[in-house]
């Protein structure tokens, strides 16, 4: 499968955290240990959300009672259970207290060097 970019943790200082591939059609995000993503929080649904690839586009699925706090071309939108939300290329999502973002379009990141589309 091609890979649609990545999602990217968020250390507590702001600094880019640990990454993970978009390179299959769907990512878990999760409590659960079969979560591809795991937020050891006890708030965090076992399966609280999941990226999923359609055609060309990335989608954030919320799984969880809990809505999903999205920032979006400078606007902050609530994506309540089982609402999706097509994600841009540096969207960020909050996964409880966790801060994730898309990193897709603009720039993929491969053997540590840039490609700009």
């Amino acid at each position: 499968m091609t890979m649609h970019g990545y999602i990217r943790a968020i250390k507590k200082s702001g600094q880019d955290g640990p990454f993970i591939e978009i390179d299959k059609p769907e990512i878990t995000i999760g409590r659960s240990q079969e979560c591809d993503i795991r937020v050891h929080l006890p708030k965090v649904s076992r399966l609280h959300a999941s990226i999923n690839v359609e055609g060309d586009k990335v989608w954030l699925f919320n799984a969880s009672k809990n809505p999903i706090k999205v920032k979006t071309s400078g606007k902050t939108i609530l994506l309540l259970r089982s609402k999706r939300h097509a994600l841009s290329d540096m969207d960020e999502f909050v996964i409880y207290e966790r801060l994730f973002r898309y990193e897709g379009s603009y720039f993929l990141c491969f053997l540590g060097e840039y490609i700009i589309n």
